[in-house]
């Protein structure tokens, strides 16, 4: 997830700034997977997956909660 975060930077305004995998920090983990969850659910270039379906509700920091759809 952070490469794919890394190689969003500059492309989308979710994507502030490069992240360090290597640090294994827990805020850091959080911080790329709210700016990639904002991105797939607010960003109308974001691609769309029928495998996943919005809860309805936000999670930690606002982030949107998705299910996997059976």
């Amino acid at each position: 997830m952070f490469e794919f975060h890394n190689s969003m930077v500059g492309k989308s305004k979710y994507f502030k700034r490069i992240e360090n995998p290597d640090t294994r920090c827990g805020s850091c983990i959080q911080r790329v997977v709210k700016a990639v969850f904002d991105w797939y659910h607010y960003d109308e270039n974001a691609p769309s997956y029928s495998e996943i379906e919005f809860t309805g509700r936000l999670g930690l920091n606002n982030k949107p909660i998705y299910k996997f759809v059976k």
